[in-house]
């Protein structure tokens, strides 16, 4: 029974569409929620991705990839770094849930 049971289960999630960043997004922030989320714009979005880079990447390594870009999709600010045309290697990458403004994941390319 406890076999057919924890099957039954995994069929359920396997089929659903796990999104894992936007579950991070449903914690409220508290009573006063902007209708815009606590991230409502690409310019607030690279302004917080260059804080907490720059503190965990250094200020030297995140300098040379400015200018920041921010993408807003589904709720999740994704914030890259830039390369100049020519240079090969790879640049930040932090991802920020747009209603509550927290830290999803943070990783540097090689």
């Amino acid at each position: 029974m406890r076999t057919r049971l924890c099957l039954a289960l995994g069929l359920t999630l396997m089929t659903q569409p796990v999104h894992a960043e936007e579950a991070a997004c449903k914690p409220p922030v508290g009573f006063y929620q902007p209708q815009a989320g606590m991230i409502g714009t690409a310019r607030t979005a690279r302004s917080i991705a260059l804080i907490y880079l720059t503190d965990i990447y250094g200020e030297t390594t995140i300098r040379r990839e400015l200018p920041l870009n921010a993408v807003l999709d589904h709720g999740i600010w994704t914030v890259t770094g830039s390369l100049p045309k020519g240079l090969l290697g790879g640049v930040a990458e932090i991802r920020l849930c747009q209603r509550n403004g927290a830290v999803i994941h943070v990783v540097h390319g090689k």
